[in-house]
């Protein structure tokens, strides 16, 4: 969907943020919302959090956080080609814009909505996620644009005159499943034939 990068800095500007990624990434494209959240946070990036397939385990650790917005990146079942990115409202998640976890981020989003944060899902259509199947390289490719789309509009926001600051807790920036599955001589997320 064109227009998602401005969109994600319009959400987080001057906001305390949280990104968490969701996904598995021993199921190929599924595993883009970890792969995400673990890059960031080799980046220094304060408030991503890797959640992994079971992000409802992750709500005490969020919470922590105390953020306006939180971010979810899933791969989102929109109906177009692979990689293509989608910028929705998690409690807009349903039988038209679907995640194989959407049931447990709508019910984040309600838990996150009565704390007094808005919550976002962002991501990629798959193509495959199938247990023990690479990510795509389409899947890959969007994954870099998230990362990068994601730091610059967390840079931005935290540069804003009079904006709140996350810190990330030591349990946000533990390594999740997606460091875990990452091959010891393929960087994380590259992209496999």
């Amino acid at each position: 969907m064109d227009g998602w990068r401005e969109r994600l800095g319009a959400i987080a500007r001057g906001r305390r943020v949280a990104v968490v990624g969701v996904g598995n990434p021993l199921c190929g494209d599924d595993g883009v919302g970890p792969l995400v959240a673990a890059r960031l946070a080799a980046r220094g990036v304060a408030g991503a959090l890797d959640a992994g397939p079971v992000p409802e385990n992750h709500l005490g650790p969020l919470l922590a956080l105390a953020p306006e917005v939180v971010l979810f990146v899933d791969a989102v079942e929109h109906g177009a080609p692979a990689g293509a990115v989608r910028l929705v409202r998690a409690a807009d998640l349903g039988p038209r814009l679907s995640s194989t976890h959407a049931p447990s981020l709508r019910l984040l989003a309600a838990l996150l909505g009565a704390a007094g944060a808005a919550a976002w899902v962002v991501g990629p259509q798959p193509a495959r996620t199938a247990f023990g199947a690479p990510m795509t390289v389409a899947v890959a490719a969007a994954a870099r644009a998230l990362e990068d789309a994601l730091a610059a509009a967390l840079a931005a926001s935290a540069a804003a005159p009079g904006a709140a600051r996350t810190t990330a807790s030591a349990a946000a920036r533990r390594p999740g499943p997606a460091a875990a599955a990452a091959a010891p001589d393929a960087a994380p997320g590259a992209p496999r034939a």
